[in-house]
Order: structure tokens, then C-alpha cells, then sequence
């Protein structure tokens, strides 16, 4: 069970968006722990998107933290989930109004100086609010006082009480005054990793990030900018050039990406 500090914390409301594609993507489970109103079942699976690059919306600073505050309210963050019983609720699913937020406050006391992101999507539609929450509380390390996404761990240690994520599900029916919420604690978490794709063919190797950018990405700037065929297989000679030589690609991979370049129509 979480305590009552704990509780009061998560019960605040905060959340965040993105500019430009820096994307992290991650699989979670969660168990249900405690909550009040109708069930919603006992676990629940979901996904979590975050743009690392997102440009905040608003920072504010504070003379008490030191630190900062930094909110997001569009872009690529999003949480979706859904529980054993077939209840449905997040960002992709009900649409509604994302938020995200990062608070970084190194001069408050050591439990609050830690970094702290969540992220909350809120439908409203015929009377009826879903709210899905995800929240992380990182209490390894003191503050940077920069508020941002970069030190967020999603993983982190999910076993010790003073690093945790929460799940918080609650829906409510203004017409017949049915309310619910239930609290889960996040008990399995890994990245979902996705392969690079050239014009349609999976190259079975692992997209990665390349100074700030997945190499998937710089594939597609490649073709969507290559004046014809030759010109698209020439920029990914040179790409993976430097991913070889960076010591990120092998040379049997970088042959692999090579041919299937060659063999697509990009440029065509």
C-alpha cells in the first residue's frame, strides 16, 4: 500500500506534449492496489509514448525550489491502457485534453528534490470523464533544477517504495453519480523496441538514436529529400559510413541496409 504522503502527491493534477521526434515508446502491466466504485478489474496493460525533444509550453522557476516547472499541452506524449475486464481509457483512444508536466525543485527537502513527471489524459464527452494518469517519482538522485524529460527512467527500480509508477484509472457519470477510482502499481515495464524499415523491407536490425536522432529517421529525410535513386543510396552509403565507423553498425549490417537501399524505389 502507498502512504498517505505518497497519495497526497499523486491526487495532484499535471501532464505534457512534444515538437519535434525524439520518441521513446514503452510496454507496462500494473497490479491494482486500492480505489473505491465499480471495478475495473485486477490488472491492466498499456503503453506509454514520450518525445524526449518536446519543447515545453510553459517553464516557470520559483525562489523556494530553486528549480523549475515545465508543462507540455500537445504533442507526442500519450498513455493508453487497458484492463483485464475490457475497460478502455487513454490519450489515443478517448482523444480529450493531454497534459504533461516535469517539476525539478533541488532546493526543496531531500524526499520532494527529485525529479517527478506524470502524464494525464481527460475525456469529456456525454457526462462521462475518464482520467488515465502515469507517474513516475525518481528519488535516487538530487535535482538538476532543469525541468525536462531526459532523466525520466520509466523502468527504474519498480520494486523499491521510494521509486514506483502509478497507474490511476477513475470514471464518473454526472447523470447517475457513479464514480470510480482505482490506483495500480506498475509491476512489468520494458521499451518497445522497432526495427528500421527501408521503403517497406524490415531490415531486422533495431532502430537507435544518433546524435538525438533514430537512425529511421534520418533514412526517411533521406529518401523524402533524394532527387532520384542513386542520390537516396548515395546518402545511406555515407549515413552508414558513420554509423560503422562510430562502432553502431557492424560491417555485415551495414552491407544489409546498403542492398536493400539499392534494391528499393526510392528515387524511382
Amino acid at each position: 500500500m502507498l502512504r498517505g504522503k505518497t497519495i497526497a502527491l499523486i491526487l495532484s493534477l499535471l501532464i505534457t506534449n512534444a515538437a519535434y521526434s525524439q520518441t521513446g515508446q514503452f510496454e507496462f502491466t500494473a497490479q491494482r492496489e486500492f480505489g473505491f466504485g465499480p471495478d475495473f478489474g485486477e490488472s491492466l496493460s498499456g503503453v506509454l509514448t514520450i518525445d524526449y525533444g518536446a519543447q515545453a509550453d510553459q517553464v516557470s522557476t520559483s525562489p523556494q525550489t530553486c528549480g523549475e516547472e515545465a508543462f507540455w499541452f500537445s504533442g507526442l506524449f500519450a498513455v493508453d491502457v487497458v484492463t483485464e475486464s475490457g475497460y478502455v481509457s487513454g490519450t489515443t483512444v478517448d482523444s480529450g485534453n493531454l497534459t504533461a508536466a516535469s517539476f525539478d525543485h533541488p532546493c526543496q527537502t531531500p524526499t520532494s528534490s527529485d525529479s517527478v513527471h506524470f502524464i494525464e489524459n481527460i475525456f469529456d464527452d456525454n457526462g462521462a470523464v475518464k482520467i488515465t494518469r502515469f507517474e513516475n517519482f525518481d528519488q535516487r538522485a538530487a535535482g538538476d533544477g532543469v525541468a525536462d524529460w531526459l532523466e525520466f527512467d520509466p523502468a527504474g527500480d519498480i520494486s523499491s517504495d521510494s521509486e514506483f509508477s502509478i497507474v490511476v484509472l477513475s470514471s464518473q457519470n454526472f447523470q447517475t453519480g457513479e464514480f470510480s477510482t482505482w490506483f495500480y502499481r506498475v509491476d512489468s515495464f520494458r521499451a518497445i523496441v522497432t526495427n528500421i524499415v527501408i521503403d517497406g523491407v524490415d531490415t531486422e536490425i533495431a532502430d537507435f538514436d544518433y546524435n538525438g536522432t533514430l537512425v529511421s529517421e534520418l533514412i526517411q529525410d533521406a529518401a523524402d529529400n533524394a532527387k532520384n535513386h542513386g542520390k537516396f543510396v548515395s546518402e545511406i552509403a555515407k549515413l552508414t559510413k558513420s554509423l560503422n565507423k562510430a562502432g553502431l553498425l557492424t560491417k555485415e549490417e551495414r552491407q544489409l541496409i546498403l542492398n536493400i537501399a539499392a534494391q528499393s524505389s526510392i528515387g524511382k
